[in-house]
């Protein structure tokens, strides 16, 4: 394994370390239109950089004290060997240290692996949407889940 996970963030400059990683890691990868609204919106981008390479991002969209996860992934090399667990838990130090109480997210009810990551960080399911996501048989739910920030002050 890497040197322990730190969530940096990222400047336009990886826009395109962004796209390749995203499209390379899942089935529906973000469009470069959604990076850059991310970005001209001032959302959270986050990477996990090493040796100039990048090996997971996150985007959140925060609100007051409420951080949205907008997209997650770690590329497509590094997966199922421990570094999504790394990189989430090096991203929920970065939403605490935006003084966050609250994490939202959204997921495929297809993406099992990523609940599964996600109840283990601690998030509650919250419920359902219906047909929320383009799926490639028509429609699929999403998930909706959070988790409460506990504040080390």
């Amino acid at each position: 394994m890497t040197a322990p996970a730190v969530a940096l963030p990222l400047t336009p400059k990886w826009l395109d370390a962004l796209i390749e990683l995203d499209a390379a890691a899942g089935d529906w990868p973000w469009l470069r239109t959604q990076y850059e609204g991310s970005f001209e919106h001032h959302d959270l981008v986050l990477g996990w950089v090493e040796h100039e390479q990048l090996i997971a991002l996150a985007v959140f969209q925060i609100v007051l004290d409420e951080a949205s996860l907008l997209n997650f992934a770690v590329a497509a090399e590094y997966q199922s060997q421990g570094y999504g667990k790394q990189w989430f838990t090096a991203i929920l130090k970065a939403i605490e240290n935006k003084r966050c109480s609250k994490v939202f997210l959204e997921l495929r009810e297809s993406n099992i692996r990523a609940k599964k990551l996600y109840e283990r960080m601690g998030f509650q399911t919250d419920g359902i949407r219906k047909n929320y996501y383009p799926s490639h048989n028509g429609r699929e739910a999403a998930i909706c889940m959070s988790l409460a920030i506990e504040s080390h002050d």
